[in-house]
């Protein structure tokens, strides 16, 4: 199973992990950006300091290796917290779904994320358009 490195790891800690025989490593945080979830170190501690979570193991320098059972199960509790519920509630929610469910539940999430970046990114296209032409027909009337 994969693992991922939550942090800026050196060049050393890349190294001290290869050792452990870690088939590929790389920073959680640009994982989850990749899926269009931004995350901080914090929140995933607090993720943990609520249970939501097991403790992740860590490489010697301290930074977090997550496999993509911790991806998933973090992207299950942002989708749970966007849908409003306390941690007590995700907890309770956790505890009672099957993993089939949780696997579920984060790949609607992703769906529905990736649909609304690409909207996103073809506002942002059209909104870079408009003002090209907006630009373009104030420098004609100016002469």
């Amino acid at each position: 199973m994969d693992k991922v490195v939550v942090g800026s790891p050196t060049r050393t800690t890349m190294e001290n992990a290869k050792t452990k025989h870690l088939p590929f490593m790389y920073q959680a945080r640009a994982e989850l950006a990749k899926r269009g979830i931004a995350i901080t170190a914090p929140r995933i501690r607090r993720f943990e300091q609520w249970r939501l979570m097991e403790k992740i193991e860590r490489t010697p320098k301290g930074y977090r290796l997550f496999t993509e059972s911790d991806l998933n199960r973090t992207i299950l509790i942002i989708a749970l917290q966007e849908l409003g519920m306390s941690f007590k509630e995700m907890q309770s929610a956790i505890s009672v779904m099957t993993e089939k469910a949780q696997k579920v539940i984060v790949e609607k999430y992703l769906s529905i994320f990736e649909g609304e970046k690409e909207r996103k990114e073809q506002l942002a296209i059209e909104a870079s358009r408009s003002i090209k032409t907006s630009w373009l027909k104030q420098r004609r009337a100016r002469g």
